[in-house]
């Protein structure tokens, strides 16, 4: 019964050792990977600004796109309703 007792001991060090050594290594596991994780999440917020300053040089553009169209459209406008008022004449 002793070499019983004394062989559960060891089971129990060996069991303790083992949860240790797991314990250690999902600890220094999660480290790391916060650590991505932080540096993720400051990567997709720089992508996010990066897009909304494309998306407002775009709409910039097409701005200015739209008014040179409305001035175009109002040119031809004013041409057209000269030739229609030369040939009534």
């Amino acid at each position: 019964m002793n070499h019983s007792s004394s062989f559960n001991g060891s089971v129990q060090l060996l069991a303790d050792a083992l949860q240790q050594v797991v314990s250690e290594a999902v600890r220094d596991g999660v480290a790391p990977v916060r650590q991505d994780m932080q540096t993720l999440r400051q990567d997709v917020q720089t992508l996010r600004q990066h897009m909304q300053a494309m998306e407002d040089r775009l709409n910039d553009r097409i701005d200015v796109t739209n008014q040179n169209m409305q001035a175009q459209f109002a040119e031809q406008e004013t041409k057209i309703a000269r030739l229609i008022r030369g040939r009534a004449n």
